[in-house]
């Protein structure tokens, strides 16, 4: 399937990492299996985002629906590492 490209939409949101506005910690939850959004898109955008962390679970584009308690786990314990 053809990536959609989303986060290139937005011209602050392409070229080099200094051009991302978001300077917070960033947790990204993604599916890798992933219909809409591939994971090497993902990725992509993590490595541009200062302080993101990537967690891919097995699952399609909605991984909290099939993983309720460990996304829970990684949202709780992303908010409690945060100074």
């Amino acid at each position: 399937m053809r990536s959609h490209r989303w986060w290139s939409r937005n011209s602050r949101t392409t070229g080099r990492a200094g051009q991302w506005q978001l300077r917070v910690p960033t947790l990204m939850i993604w599916g890798d299996h992933d219909p809409v959004v591939p994971v090497k898109d993902a990725q992509a955008v993590a490595a541009l985002v200062p302080h993101a962390r990537l967690e891919v679970l097995a699952a399609g584009h909605v991984p909290q629906l099939g993983h309720p308690a460990r996304v829970a786990a990684l949202i709780e314990e992303f908010a409690h590492s945060i100074p």
